[in-house]
């Protein structure tokens, strides 16, 4: 697949500047000519026979440089958001550690049935009750990236045919399996990892008839983990710095495994930013609901 740099490991287009200004993408009226309708479709991903499902070679990474871009753009906000979320008593740390590849910081999850009951508009929570986040989502945040890059546009509740998006560690407090899937770094406090639940170094698309195997079997977890950090540890910390990847044994090491090559380009990277920066604002400013 084409992409915007010729090689992993170099330097990316990207340099750190603040983007001109534009009409959010949301607001546009969008035409209807041949080429948008081509690029909202999503990609047509084979599903993989018995001989290809343990060498994962159908979970779909996204390329190198998309992650980047957000990486670096985060820098460009970083002081900024810090301060907002300070401002709103949430703990930026949990969000926008350095090199934190988090696309919405401030979002996160709901977790339980009264933050869930909230979601749906049955009660109202308010900030007092310590929500820490600036929105609950219902797992449509980790997704908008995704459909930028290949669509062109937001995420409108379909995904690709037969796969499902996956989290590779952990994001909610509830069940959280940090303890068994990182190592804490000696003297170090763990706190909250809402963050990981927009990066997209933490985000994978995987085939249905895998059977969610980030949900239930650690060896695979920690082997999609380890090849996130081989595509994108050069530029990007997957998780805060109180956590060590583990090394694996031999028999799984990422390199004796087959993998799909990244998918997407920068195409529409700049689409997407503009986006979440005009969407960053309106949970910053309160103008979008909790």
């Amino acid at each position: 697949m084409s992409c915007e740099r010729s090689a992993p490991g170099c330097a990316s287009v990207f340099s750190i500047v603040t983007l001109p200004a534009r009409v959010p993408v949301c607001e546009r009226t969008l035409s209807h000519t041949k080429v948008r309708e081509e690029r909202e479709t999503w990609p047509t991903w084979e599903q993989p026979g018995p001989e290809r499902v343990f060498a994962l070679a159908l979970a779909q990474f996204l390329h190198p440089d998309i992650v980047q871009a957000v990486v670096e753009d985060n820098e460009v906000h970083r002081v900024t958001w810090i301060e907002a979320l300070k401002s709103r008593q949430i703990d930026p740390t949990a969000y926008l550690w350095a090199k934190s590849s988090c696309a919405f910081p401030g979002v996160r999850r709901y977790s339980g049935s009264r933050e869930i009951a909230s979601h749906n508009g049955l009660i109202q929570l308010d900030e007092n009750q310590g929500i820490e986040a600036l929105a609950l989502d219902d797992n449509d945040y980790p997704k908008q990236l995704w459909s930028f890059v290949f669509r062109g546009k937001q995420f409108a509740k379909a995904g690709p045919n037969g796969y499902a998006l996956a989290h590779l560690a952990d994001h909610k407090n509830h069940g959280n399996r940090f303890e068994e899937d990182f190592v804490l770094k000696d003297g170090a406090e763990p706190h909250a990892l809402f963050g990981l639940y927009t990066c997209p170094s933490n985000t994978v698309y995987i085939s249905q008839s895998l059977i969610k195997p980030t949900d239930f079997v650690g060896t695979i977890r920690a082997l999609l983990v380890r090849r996130a950090q081989q595509l994108y540890g050069e530029f990007c910390e997957i998780v805060p710095p109180f956590l060590h990847i583990p090394v694996p044994s031999a028999e799984w090491d990422v390199n004796q495994f087959t993998w799909a090559d990244p998918v997407g380009t920068t195409k529409h990277i700049h689409d997407f930013l503009a986006f979440r920066q005009y969407r960053m604002e309106k949970l910053i400013n309160k103008t979008l609901p909790c």
